[in-house]
């Protein structure tokens, strides 16, 4: 269940927003995560709440910057995120996005020495619903001998899933049943590509 968006934080919007129009050309040249005007920005997210952080991505030579919200994937602060971006004004060379969208695209992710592509994953719809009726999806990859491994490999997949779907997708309309070793024949024993599942759930990327 998400939280209430308390009083205090609704009161830090127009704080945040002022400072965001006054700073947005420069946070346009932010080329590192390590920029202090990057570390400026979380500092102004974290008064909005300590629990969701912004990204900034995109091409100034093509089309607006990106300034996603997100919360990791906890539900309790999808609510608020979405208060704060229909509370952004409009600004010329930017799109304020709730939540990280659906990539949809061959990703490669790595997770500690263990690395892993959209194409290497697969799903099988299960037959259960928990309370929530979230799809129940099974996970079939190819592992590893070593236990250390198959976790980061089961990491690195499940990052993959969320990027390839989408935050707000992966969160409230899924879940992870468990994991099993990638049979010979996928398609053969049930099993479909990520691509399958975004259409499916009748997914777009950003526009």
């Amino acid at each position: 269940m998400q939280d209430l968006i308390k009083a205090e934080e609704l009161r830090e919007f127009p704080k945040f927003w002022r400072w965001f129009q006054d700073n947005s050309e420069v946070l346009k040249r932010i080329r590192s995560a390590d920029a202090p005007e990057y570390n400026e920005l979380q500092r102004r997210v974290a008064r909005l709440s300590p629990e969701i952080e912004a990204e900034i991505g995109g091409f100034t030579s093509k089309d607006d910057l990106n300034l996603v919200f997100n919360a990791h994937g906890d539900r309790r602060y999808f609510s608020l995120i979405d208060e704060i971006v229909k509370s952004a004004p409009h600004m010329d060379g930017w799109c304020v996005r709730a939540l990280k969208p659906p990539l949809l695209e061959n990703l490669r992710v790595q997770y500690g020495d263990q690395e892993i592509t959209t194409q290497e994953i697969w799903l099988k719809v299960g037959s259960g619903q928990d309370t929530e009726s979230r799809l129940q999806l099974i996970v079939a990859i190819q592992h590893e001998n070593d236990a250390n491994q198959n976790w980061s490999r089961e990491s690195a997949a499940l990052l993959a899933i969320e990027s390839f779907l989408g935050e707000r997708v992966y969160s409230l309309s899924m879940f992870i049943d468990g994991f099993v070793d990638l049979p010979n024949n996928p398609r053969a024993e049930g099993f479909v590509s990520l691509w399958d599942i975004a259409n499916q759930l009748q997914l777009s990327g950003l526009e």
